[in-house]
């Protein structure tokens, strides 16, 4: 799911600021259809949340999924993350 570059895109774009399909799609320059099927996939990995606003559906980051795949992740990878190292 994470390794494709079109959803990489999107999750960047919408973890910003919540927005429809049609600005998703006119900030990528792809075709609606297409940001529709990745937004649908991200929804049902639980990456990705809608909304009903008026007659348009705005997509947001599920920012609490998110962070607790990145935290799965340090973990298979065996780093941690870490603040800033104190000056000397």
């Amino acid at each position: 799911m994470l390794s494709s570059e079109s959803k990489l895109e999107i999750l960047a774009l919408i973890s910003q600021a919540p927005l429809p399909v049609s600005a998703i799609a006119k900030l990528t320059g792809k075709h609606q259809s297409l940001v529709s099927h990745h937004l649908s996939e991200l929804k049902i990995a639980g990456l990705v949340r809608e909304k009903r606003l008026g007659k348009f559906r705005v997509y947001a980051v599920d920012k609490d999924k998110v962070n607790g795949v990145c935290l799965r992740m340090q973990k298979l990878l065996g780093t941690t993350q870490r603040g800033p190292r104190p000056q000397r």
